[in-house]
């Protein structure tokens, strides 16, 4: 509920934006309370599953000194709380860098010139396209 909502988002001292719906709300609150040690990868992916249900990509180098978070644009509004969760999360040594998915050619290709005339160039590149 709205008043359940209100209450967590007090505890947590989170801020509500005007333009913030409900359930941008909640996942706000839901990272706040999946911030818990231990850290671990495993601890990493589930908090990020929980988070950007949306989709994502995660890229861990080889070395460990830099991870990579790429999010659906669906849920581009997350982006902030991505890097908040991932800057309490990652270790002080590591490189962090957390972008938005954008759609690429490989997306697009199945669409008809017709269906694309529906978009500006900006909408291509950063909108949610329905490809189905």
């Amino acid at each position: 509920s709205d008043d359940a909502l209100k209450h967590w988002e007090k505890i947590y001292s989170l801020s509500v934006l005007d333009d913030e719906s409900l359930d941008d709300r909640r996942t706000k609150v839901k990272g706040k309370m999946l911030e818990k040690l231990p850290y671990t990868y495993r601890v990493l992916v589930r908090n990020l599953d929980a988070l950007l249900t949306t989709g994502y990509d995660l890229y861990v180098d080889d070395d460990l000194t830099e991870i990579m978070v790429k999010i659906n644009l669906t849920g581009k509004y997350l982006i902030a709380n991505v890097k908040k969760l991932l800057d309490d999360m990652i270790p002080l040594n590591m490189l962090l860098n957390v972008e938005l998915k954008y759609n690429t050619y490989g997306l697009l290709s199945g669409l008809t010139h017709g269906q694309l005339s529906a978009y500006t160039y900006q909408d291509l590149r950063d909108e949610p396209i329905n490809t189905d």
